[in-house]
């Protein structure tokens, strides 16, 4: 999937979509992926073939910003930029780059670069409007280290968290606690961000706002693990208040974001919360699903890009490629009784497990 300007966006199958071109979302998750990748493996130094994905990626995303702070998205195959300015969610996402930059990198000069740049995009992020973009931004600016903070971004931060709190006020109910009026993509990333922001600010806990954490969790837990298994809203028609929740096309970035978000929940939860529960988004792309089919190419390492009605979606491209790389890291990371747990279900998901496993 890499190209000469950092990673494809789509694929055909395995092969790259080169019409299609890049984008900095993907090309920012890359980047974060493989920053805490050698952290993880505790690399003083890159590894060679870590270090020549990396370094495309990251030019990319230094490439994107603009001279205002803010951040393409859309590249062509030949270089040529396709937009002037990236969503929201393309801010937010380099953000929790830079954040991951700040915390876990070992080097001294992208660390420096990624201060400036974060530093240049926190007016931008302080105008953000939309429910992920606040929540992700929240992920990126509570985990940065003290070193790293500033007035500014602890203002910031500050900004975001009241910004999704409205959000709460105005669409939750007791039958509906959530904070937009459907349940649409990354969906956990809403509830991770504000137990972030939550835990960043809060120097006394805030009965209120962890009350917000526990009935939307409870919520999300319900709404999307079903016998044991991930379900996630689809993206054919979503899922609005009062109306049918689609089912298909279940996608990748939906078991990910849950899996990352269900293991920061467990540090904080006051009763431990059942391994079975916090596997079940992990354990979706080996087959606990609903069409019980395997969403991981053992071959290449690589994940499809989604569940339909018919079963695989067998294109790999780059978000579904990031998704399953990271969801396996975290996995390594999880707590024991998690990984034993999913260890032994992977035993009974996928008979050659040995195989199966891509190892990070």
């Amino acid at each position: 999937m890499m190209g000469p300007w950092g990673l494809y966006q789509h694929a055909q199958l395995s092969v790259p979509r080169l019409e299609e071109g890049y984008c900095t979302d993907d090309n920012a998750r890359a980047v974060q992926l493989l920053v805490e990748l050698a952290a993880h493996h505790q690399l003083v130094s890159l590894s060679e073939d870590v270090n020549n994905f990396l370094e495309p990626c990251w030019l990319f995303v230094q490439q994107a910003q603009t001279p205002s702070g803010t951040f393409r998205n859309f590249r062509a195959h030949d270089g040529r930029w396709l937009d002037d300015q990236g969503s929201e969610d393309t801010q937010a996402r380099v953000a929790r780059c830079l954040s991951t930059i700040l915390s876990w990198d070992s080097h001294e000069e992208r660390q420096c670069r990624a201060a400036v740049m974060l530093d240049q995009l926190l007016l931008h992020i302080q105008r953000f409007r939309y429910s992920r973009s606040l929540a992700e931004s929240m992920i990126a600016l509570a985990g940065l280290p003290p070193s790293a903070r500033t007035r500014q971004t602890t203002a910031t931060l500050q900004f975001v968290w009241q910004q999704l709190k409205s959000k709460w006020c105005r669409h939750a109910s007791y039958q509906w606690p959530w904070f937009e009026p459907r349940l649409t993509y990354a969906n956990a990333i809403l509830t991770h961000g504000w137990l972030a922001g939550t835990q960043a600010l809060s120097v006394q806990p805030d009965r209120a706002a962890m009350d917000i954490i526990s009935r939307s969790t409870r919520w999300l837990i319900r709404t999307t693990i079903q016998e044991g298994s991930f379900v996630p809203v689809g993206n054919k028609a979503w899922y609005s208040r009062h109306a049918v929740r689609s089912r298909y096309d279940q996608q990748p970035i939906e078991a990910h974001t849950m899996f990352d978000f269900l293991l920061a929940y467990n540090k904080q939860a006051t009763q431990p919360m059942s391994p079975a529960i916090i596997a079940a988004p992990y354990l979706w792309w080996y087959g606990a699903n609903c069409q019980r089919a395997c969403l991981v190419n053992h071959q290449r390492g690589s994940g499809y890009d989604g569940l339909t009605a018919h079963g695989q979606n067998k294109n790999q491209g780059a978000e579904s490629l990031l998704a399953y790389l990271r969801s396996e890291l975290l996995f390594r990371q999880a707590p024991l009784n998690v990984r034993q747990y999913g260890e032994r279900r992977l035993m009974q998901l996928v008979p050659r497990m040995a195989d199966a496993m891509f190892p990070i």
